[in-house]
């Protein structure tokens, strides 16, 4: 249960980075009202609380090395379904090394 919640929390901080800088992108580049301007600042603040409500077991460093490497997953998969920008096989082979990266950094026992 723990780490589902774990994983969760990285999912939703993700998101909302992910999201904030999307919709300031499109806010100051593609002209899009102001209102996205203010959602793109909260989605961001929102995801700089959202980490800190890991666990224990998680140190700032750790936690924050896992947060960027689901935001190297979740910019692709944005660019793929958002934008329609497909990957290719390299996208696929750095994202699985990534995510590998991320689950020993996390999950990994220690003693």
């Amino acid at each position: 249960m723990a780490i589902a919640l774990s994983f969760g929390l990285i999912l939703a901080a993700g998101l909302c980075e992910i999201g904030a800088r999307y919709w300031a992108w499109q806010w100051l580049r593609a002209g899009w009202s102001f209102w996205f301007g203010v959602l793109a600042s909260a989605a961001m603040l929102a995801s700089l609380f959202i980490p800190v409500f890991q666990g224990e077991r998680f140190q700032f460093g750790r936690s924050s090395a896992a947060y960027g490497v689901n935001f190297v997953l979740l910019a692709l998969l944005w660019s793929w379904k958002i934008d329609r920008k497909p990957m290719d096989l390299f996208d696929f082979i750095g994202a699985a090394l990534c995510l590998s990266g991320m689950v020993v950094m996390m999950y990994w026992p220690r003693g």
